[in-house]
């Protein structure tokens, strides 16, 4: 199966190297900036949308009225118009909101479409490579891990810290495993004490000692900030401490996240996690004037939480390493899967208590992490067999007819 695959390392640049680079990475985000206005005006004059061929023909004038912008490379340019054009298209159908304007503090990038713009040459076994950049020449990237496929287009990004990283993707052919699907199915229950629990009652955790004391400097520079005068030297120079913080818990979660999904990965061909609602799950209390909200402050701390976890990442990654890997993510209903006894079905909120469960029907006790972890599993069989979610649940969490269908979906 072919895939497309990126690597990405991080740029040495020399200083006239990144003062180029710089100055180009400006040049697009006006360029979008100016995209971006002159399409809103126009449909706000004559309701009409303008289009990625018209913005791309007015490029030739734009160079010519403008010769620091004809410093770009032209596939670059033309590249930052399709990133608008595509914007549209996620807005238009529903999958984003309306574009926005690009910012000087936040992540700006470049992309090469065409491999034959640039060239990456590579020594097996040292942790240096060279990319050759037109009009640049040679550019030193740490060579982290080797190469793997044909080499389609590479992305320069600069993040708010002012780190510089080059993305390489490729096309790869990976061989599929053949594995037997329900053979090492495990389902995974988050949370935030624990980031996770297996229906194995193996506990995944998130480093959360060194975020929270990451967090802490954070709070920290962030109150010398709020007394530094606006726009000021000193205020831009905290500003790059904070960004350079931000990246700090960033990675942290990161290279946890990436971790914790391969291993699963490794090990279970089909992963099942609950459907969470997590921007509605993390939505703010504090309400209006008109009607307040309560207990702001806890809701405060328990978003928070919810957010430091990383859960959406962590779904992301589990779905396409186990797709290279010819596994399956699914993904179920996650009303009552704590209150729900494993053995005997019976739902009640008596239950659980904390992080003990006990049912008070039958009387099976264990961890209550592993039992949700459990009933999660079992909903996924019942999804992926039957197309339903089983009894005991469609009746209390109003979910439609129980399914009692005991073949497979696709016979």
């Amino acid at each position: 199966m072919k895939i497309q695959k990126a690597y990405k390392y991080k740029l040495e640049l020399k200083p006239e190297q990144e003062k180029i680079l710089f100055g180009w990475l400006s040049t697009l985000r006006h360029l979008y900036n100016s995209a971006l206005e002159q399409r809103t005006v126009n449909y706000d004059n004559f309701r009409k949308s303008m289009t990625y061929n018209e913005q791309c023909h007015e490029l030739l004038s734009v160079k010519k009225d403008f010769p620091w912008v004809a410093e770009v490379p032209s596939q670059c340019l033309q590249q930052k118009l399709k990133d608008l054009d595509m914007a549209y298209q996620r807005f238009f159908k529903s999958l984003g909101g309306f574009p926005t304007v690009q910012r000087r503090s936040g992540a700006m990038s470049m992309r090469f479409p065409d491999a034959k713009q640039f060239s990456v040459s590579t020594t097996k076994g040292k942790r240096k490579g060279y990319l050759k950049l037109p009009k640049i020449g040679l550019v030193k990237f740490v060579n982290s891990r080797d190469i793997k496929g044909a080499i389609k287009n590479c992305t320069i990004t600069r993040n708010p810290s002012g780190e510089y990283f080059v993305s390489i993707q490729v096309e790869t052919e990976v061989l599929v495993l053949t594995r037997s699907r329900w053979s090492n199915a495990v389902g995974i229950d988050r949370g935030i004490r624990t980031f996770g629990m297996t229906s194995e009652s193996e506990c995944l955790e998130m480093p959360l000692v060194s975020i929270k004391a990451a967090e802490k400097k954070l709070e920290k520079a962030q109150r010398i900030l709020s007394r530094k005068k606006k726009k000021s030297k000193n205020f831009k120079k905290q500003c790059l401490k904070i960004a350079k913080i931000h990246q700090q818990i960033t990675n942290i979660r990161k290279d946890n996240l990436h971790k914790l999904s391969h291993n699963v990965t490794k090990s279970h061909s089909v992963v099942v996690l609950e459907n969470l609602k997590i921007k509605n799950m993390s939505k703010s209390a504090s309400g209006t004037l008109e009607e307040p909200g309560k207990n702001v402050a806890q809701k405060r701390g328990l978003n928070r939480s919810i957010l430091r976890q990383g859960w959406g990442e962590f779904e992301r990654q589990l779905a396409y390493k186990l797709n290279w890997s010819g596994g399956e993510l699914i993904k179920v209903p996650a009303h009552y899967t704590s209150q729900t006894c494993p053995e005997c079905g019976h739902v009640a909120k008596e239950n659980r208590n904390k992080e003990s469960f006990e049912c008070v029907s039958c009387g099976f006790a264990g961890h209550a992490d592993v039992v949700g972890a459990l009933n999660i599993l079992a909903r996924g069989h019942r999804v992926f067999v039957c197309g339903g979610v089983g009894p005991g649940l469609a009746k209390k969490a109003k979910l439609g007819k129980i399914s009692l269908k005991q073949k497979p979906i696709s016979a």
